[in-house]
């Protein structure tokens, strides 16, 4: 990628980047201001937690030095999550920072005979979302709350089931929308990697983390 910076052989505060001014947007440079966003750690912040802006810049065969104050993770609080109700397993959700808010993470599989379907890009999701669908703390924190006795099989967590999100489910056409998939680790053009929770019992929390959406660029907003 034209903008992705690398670390230093020697140092890993160091990271850099050699741009080309023939990359940037007709008439812009970098003193029109740029910042830096991290995947692991967030957009960059400053020591007040407010937006940078820089400015610095340099001519061809020169070196800019930027110095990042801090990343957004830095300012984030400890996540509050609801007490588990005894007659319900909880499953704790935590997501991509791009996930955008309002959206809504989806369980499919023998749990409630659901799908999702990758091939035409629409939900596969006849039950009630309210049933099968997360509850929002943040855009990187979602829950479910499951019930067992509207799983489609006893046991069905032990056996297979998968994540997918719908980008915004108040849209009337919400289910003619894209319906995105948890991304393959193997990098295997499937709908979503499949997980396992063999002897969840109610009252009890199982955590969950979700690195990627397969259809990301349609969701994010940086």
């Amino acid at each position: 990628m034209k903008y992705r910076l690398t670390p230093s052989e020697t140092s890993g505060y160091k990271w850099g980047v050699y741009l080309y001014e023939e990359d940037f947007a007709a008439g812009k440079t970098l003193a029109d201001g740029y910042y830096f966003y991290s995947e692991n750690e967030g957009y960059e912040r400053t020591a007040q937690n407010e937006e940078p802006k820089h400015t610095e810049t340099a001519r061809y065969g020169e070196r800019v030095d930027v110095r990042v104050a801090q990343w957004e993770t830095y300012f984030e609080k400890p996540v509050v999550w609801p007490p588990v109700p005894s007659n319900r397993i909880m499953l704790r959700l935590t997501l991509p920072k791009y996930t955008p808010a309002g959206a809504t993470v989806v369980i499919t599989g023998i749990i409630n005979n659901q799908g999702c379907d990758y091939e035409t890009g629409k939900p596969n999701l006849n039950e009630k979302l309210s049933d099968w669908g997360s509850i929002e703390i943040d855009n990187k924190h979602h829950y479910m709350l499951i019930d067992p006795d509207k799983m489609y099989e006893a046991n069905a967590l032990g056996r297979s089931f998968r994540f997918c999100l719908i980008p915004d489910t108040n849209k009337p056409d919400w289910q003619d929308t894209m319906y995105d998939h948890e991304e393959n680790k193997d990098g295997s053009d499937t709908s979503g990697d499949v997980h396992k929770l063999a002897g969840a019992e109610t009252g009890m929390a199982y955590d969950f983390e979700i690195e990627n959406w397969r259809n990301k660029s349609i969701v994010q907003t940086y």
